[in-house]
Parts: C-alpha cells; structure tokens; sequence
C-alpha cells in the first residue's frame, strides 16, 4: 500500500456521500408507509387479494415479470 492509497480511499468516501441519490428525514411517516404498503398489496398477481385495496396514489405499477 503507497501513501497515495488513503488519501484516494477517503476522496472516494467523500464523494460518494456527496452524490448520494436521496436526502432522508429522520422518523416514521404514517403516508408514506401506507404507500408502501397499497404497493407490496399490488404485487401479488391474485386481483381478488388486492382488489380490496385502493391503489397507492403517487405510483403506478407498468410491469411485473411472471
């Protein structure tokens, strides 16, 4: 290992938090897990099963693989 190697492993830490896709907020949100739940009910491929669910509102399904 060169003196050059921590240097480049703590740039690409760094970088790699700075790019992170998504900032998270700190505790539980009830809308969000409903969500999340209106979505894992629609993944069953029995419609009498989901049929009583309303569909989640801010995502639509547009494939799902056999």
């Amino acid at each position: 290992m060169n003196k050059s190697t921590p240097k480049l492993i703590l740039s690409l830490v760094l970088v790699a938090s700075a790019v992170s896709g998504q900032k998270l907020k700190p505790g539980f949100d009830k809308n969000e897990y409903q969500e999340l739940m209106l979505i894992s009910a629609r993944t069953t491929a029995d419609a009498v099963y989901f049929k009583e669910f309303a569909e989640p509102r801010n995502f639509k399904m547009i494939y799902q693989s056999k």
